[in-house]
């Protein structure tokens, strides 16, 4: 299988729609770095913790320092470009806690830490994509013998 690179513009759609998803009920910024190059800035005000917006961003992200992270989304492999860095202020007034929203955007992406299960998992989905075409094809042959 080729792994499809998905560029900024399309991870910063995706990073907003994870995060709308999430976190409903609160507005959560996301633009490209300053200078444009290969990153994403998060930022918002009061609401959900840094924890909490990281763990929807990590699907996204090339890594931390000298990690890097392999993805499949809808069951395909592929390359997130962006680094993505959450900054949150705060008010100064008493901020209730939230709970997450479950998001259909982050349900559709896998993310592994090592190559060789990231490796695995793709060949399972490979395996499964193969035996639901023939499957397909045999229930074909039976339609037709039948007649």
């Amino acid at each position: 299988m080729k792994t499809r690179l998905i560029n900024l513009d399309a991870t910063l759609r995706l990073v907003r729609r994870a995060l709308r998803e999430t976190f409903p009920r609160h507005t959560i910024d996301a633009s490209p770095t300053p200078t444009g190059l290969c990153g994403i800035h998060v930022t918002w005000c009061d609401g959900p913790t840094v924890e909490q917006v990281r763990r929807v961003l990590e699907p996204f992200s090339l890594g931390w320092h000298n990690e890097v992270h392999w993805h499949s989304m809808k069951g395909a492999p592929v390359k997130f470009q962006p680094f993505v860095r959450p900054y949150r202020t705060t008010s100064g007034q008493p901020v209730d806690q939230v709970a997450p929203q479950t998001s259909a955007t982050l349900a559709s992406i896998s993310t592994f830490k090592e190559c060789s299960t990231w490796t695995a998992h793709l060949r399972e989905l490979d395996a499964m994509r193969r035996s639901k075409r023939l499957l397909r094809r045999l229930e074909g042959q039976s339609a037709f013998a039948a007649t």
